[in-house]
């Protein structure tokens, strides 16, 4: 957030006592305050009960969306005015437009406060759009604004992913967090070419030109910023791993269900609801779970010593997928003996109460 004293440091001397510059500035540093305060209370809120924000509520993840974007808002309407006073043109016509930026962001502050009444008197809001980023015709007067508000933008994405990243993601996430910053890199690259093609020339047609460019590259940063706080944006590649997530839990398991899964299948397996179900139905059919997990706890070990690895394209076909191990030097699992060489897997044996058993056994030699 621009403090007061970066925003008065700035101003030409000729503008000093303008109280029209003193209007807007206390109206966006105030509600970019009250916006940011809130965004933070929220956050802090999910963090204290041993979360991280992609585990949080529904109801939480969409009120984190209405203060993201009414902070960002008074950013941008921060931005304008300090472009505007920085250059010595807050004429009628500058004064306008950041009061319309401010009126903007005064009514996403009003949205965002009646949704914490809301949340607080009990109801549950529904799941919400992304919104779009706002449009401002571009201008000759107003072209170092526009541009100064697209890198509001990019910054506030790209501090929002560190944040996140030092939160941290679930490991069940991971795959849909990636996705993110792959639609982030791509266009981060690019605009940071713009910024500097931007601050390289002077040429008011080169620099219309770059804003014109950067334009998408905006839109795509305040999309992705909506998403990153409110993943359920993203649809069905993170609602079905919360579905899922919910499918595992009533089992109790304590673990990670996809521990035994070949990880060449689980990015793709994670989110198909298919294979989330059968993945349950195998675990209710386990009859001790606990010693499952023991099992492969030693052969993750025997992994990550190089005395094993997974014999690629030897996956098993149906839940939990489980891959053979190819074993690299001698070696006694239990009441199992392996050579180098030998193939090994998890393979469920008869019934106990109606229920399988798993165990080790040898399927091979290479």
């Amino acid at each position: 957030m621009l403090d007061l004293v970066a925003c008065y440091g700035r101003k030409r001397p000729q503008a000093s006592g303008d109280p029209r510059v003193a209007e807007l500035l206390s109206r966006s540093v105030d509600g970019q305050y009250k916006a940011m305060a809130s965004f933070d209370s929220t956050l802090a809120g999910i963090v204290t009960r041993g979360l991280v924000p992609w585990n949080a509520t529904i109801t939480e993840l969409t009120l984190l969306n209405y203060q993201w974007l009414a902070r960002l808002a008074w950013e941008r309407a921060t931005v304008f005015l300090d472009a505007f006073v920085t250059g010595g043109v807050l004429d009628d016509i500058a004064y306008k437009q950041v009061d319309l930026l401010c009126d903007q962001a005064s009514r996403a502050t009003i949205k965002m406060i009646a949704l914490q009444v809301e949340i607080t008197q009990g109801r549950q809001p529904g799941l919400k759009l992304p919104g779009d980023l706002p449009n401002v015709p571009v201008t000759a007067a107003n072209v170092h604004a526009v541009w100064s508000s697209f890198e509001t933008v990019f910054s506030r994405l790209e501090a929002d992913l560190d944040q996140l990243a030092r939160l941290g993601v679930p490991p069940r996430m991971h795959k849909v967090h990636h996705q993110v910053i792959d639609a982030f890199q791509p266009k981060e690259h690019v605009f940071r070419y713009l910024r500097k093609q931007w601050y390289g020339t002077t040429d008011m047609n080169n620099r219309r030109q770059y804003v014109r460019d950067a334009l998408p590259l905006a839109q795509h940063f305040f999309l992705l910023g909506q998403q990153l706080w409110t993943p359920y944006m993203l649809g069905p590649t993170y609602t079905n791993i919360i579905r899922s997530t919910a499918l595992f839990d009533r089992l109790g398991l304590g673990f990670d269900p996809w521990l035994m899964s070949d990880p060449a299948q689980v990015d793709s397996r994670v989110t198909d609801a298919a294979s989330c179900r059968e993945l349950a139905k195998f675990w209710e059919s386990v009859s001790d779970p606990a010693s499952a997990k023991a099992l492969q706890d030693q052969i993750d070990l025997m992994t990550s010593g190089g005395l094993a690895s997974i014999h690629q394209g030897k996956t098993y076909k149906m839940a939990p997928w489980h891959p053979q191990y190819e074993v690299h030097a001698v070696l006694t699992v239990g009441h199992l003996s392996l050579e180098a060489g030998d193939l090994f897997a998890i393979y469920p044996r008869g019934t106990h109460g109606g229920k399988r058993l798993l165990e080790l056994r040898r399927t091979g030699h290479v």
